[in-house]
C-alpha cells in the first residue's frame, strides 16, 4: 500500500488513494484503517427500506490523502 501511495504522490494533481473493501471483511477494513484509510465521501450510504429498517451497503470506499 505504501508503494501505491508513493506512486500517487508522483502523479500531479492526485489528491488521494482510494480502495473498495467489502463491509463483511471486518479484518480487511480494520487493516486499512490502521494504515490511515478512512471512509470516503463517495462510499455508498445505508439504504432505508420501506419498513424503516436501515441496511448497510455491502462495500465501503476508503481513501487516504497523498502526502507530498
Amino acid at each position: 500500500m505504501k508503494h501505491l501511495e508513493v506512486i500517487g504522490a508522483k502523479i500531479p494533481k492526485t489528491e488521494k488513494v482510494m480502495l473498495t473493501c467489502f463491509t463483511r471483511n471486518a479484518r480487511g477494513v480494520r487493516f486499512y484503517e490502521k494504515l490511515g484509510y478512512a471512509k470516503d465521501e463517495f462510499s455508498p450510504p445505508p439504504k432505508v427500506l420501506r419498513n424503516g429498517t436501515m441496511v448497510e451497503a455491502e462495500y465501503v470506499i476508503l481513501s487516504k490523502r497523498i502526502e507530498r
